[in-house]
């Protein structure tokens, strides 16, 4: 009897992939953790938000957190902050500033 693989375990995983740019493996492990009946949680879809923003795909970050918002999930400072980061890295003041308003509509705080 092995070691089960715990959430943060994989999270570990697949943020060293998302730190090194590779959304490849990231998707890769994100499904292996899922197929090993691991639930994610609000770090692991920060990891993924990040390995999107990384990866340039704000189109795709926006799907991401949009959908999560739909689904009631409960989003944390460090998802919002990913995407106003996201948007005004890349000069899309409006965009930013339209995920700070819904941080604070989520009555998320804003860190300093």
């Amino acid at each position: 009897a092995g070691v089960q693989p715990t959430v943060a375990m994989y999270n570990a995983v697949v943020n060293a992939f998302a730190q090194s740019g590779d959304i490849e493996q990231v998707d890769v492990w994100r499904r292996r953790a899922a197929d090993a009946g691991v639930q994610s949680d609000v770090q692991s879809f920060n990891i993924l938000l990040f390995a999107l923003v990384k990866n340039g795909n704000l189109a795709g970050m926006k799907d991401q957190l949009e959908e999560a918002l739909r689904k009631g999930m409960h989003l944390d400072v460090v998802s919002f902050n990913t995407a106003i980061t996201g948007f005004a890295d890349k000069g899309d003041i409006e965009a930013a500033e339209d995920w700070f308003q819904r941080m604070c509509q989520n009555s998320i705080e804003p860190s300093e």
